[in-house]
This record gives C-alpha cells, structure tokens and sequence, in this order.
C-alpha cells in the first residue's frame, strides 16, 4: 500500500498510517454475535503467523463524520496541514494536530472526511468544531 493512503469497500476501509501499522474500520452497524470475527481473521492471519501483531482500538477512537463544501477551509483553521493537495485526493490519510489535538484524517470521498480523534478529546475537539464552523 502506498504511504497516506487507503482501500475500502462498503463494508470496510483500511488506512495506511506508517510502513507496518494501518488502522481498519467499518462504519456499518456490528452485529453482537459477529463483532469479533474480523479481529480473529487477522490474528489468525497476521499474529499467530509472526507476520505482525492485530490489535484492537475499537475504544480508543471517535470518529466525526464531516460532510460539505467548506471541510477543509474548516480543518484550516485550527490545523498547520497544508490540505491544498490533499482535498483533492480521495482515500488521502494524514495524521496532523487539529486545535492541539492528535487527529487521523481520512479523506473519503468529495466533501465527506472523517476525522479520527481519541475518546476522551473528542468532545473538546466536537465543541471547537462546532463554533469554528459558526464563523465560516
């Protein structure tokens, strides 16, 4: 895989974050029965192989889910990211600081980014947005 990158379908996408770690995530609803059967494919695949190690992060992340014309021109503000190149890449993935916090952003598709941040900033960093937003 390409550095800052990612693949995907409908039901999963992989993010490229450095030369021996990406992130995977879904977005569709989890079944109870299910919702570790992909973690135990990989392990299987990865882990008890010795080929790398599968971790799980699922509690860890919060994603926010940004839609529009002006997702960038947000990110901008509070974000030393130049995304002059990277908004018009689809499936880009950076990781930056966006008002101080540690960020993963993932560049999906045409005005729809989604933006990774630890648990417990993300309220902190949904406030900021949500009055950055106001100004524009």
């Amino acid at each position: 895989t390409d550095p800052n990158t990612s693949s995907g379908n409908d039901s999963l996408n992989i993010l490229w974050l450095s030369p021996d770690e990406w992130l995977v995530y879904s977005e569709n609803k989890v079944d109870q029965k299910n919702m570790y059967d992909l973690e135990d494919k990989l392990y299987n695949a990865l882990s008890k192989t010795k080929i790398g190690s599968v971790t799980n992060v699922t509690d860890h992340w919060v994603i926010i889910n940004l839609k529009g014309t002006k997702i960038f021109e947000l990110l901008s503000t509070g974000c030393p990211f130049n995304f002059n190149h990277f908004k018009n890449l689809k499936g880009a993935v950076t990781q930056t600081v966006l008002n101080h916090v540690d960020v993963i952003i993932h560049n999906k598709d045409k005005d729809d980014v989604k933006l990774f941040v630890r648990r417990s900033f993300s309220e902190h960093l949904f406030s900021w947005l949500d009055d950055a937003a106001s100004r524009l």
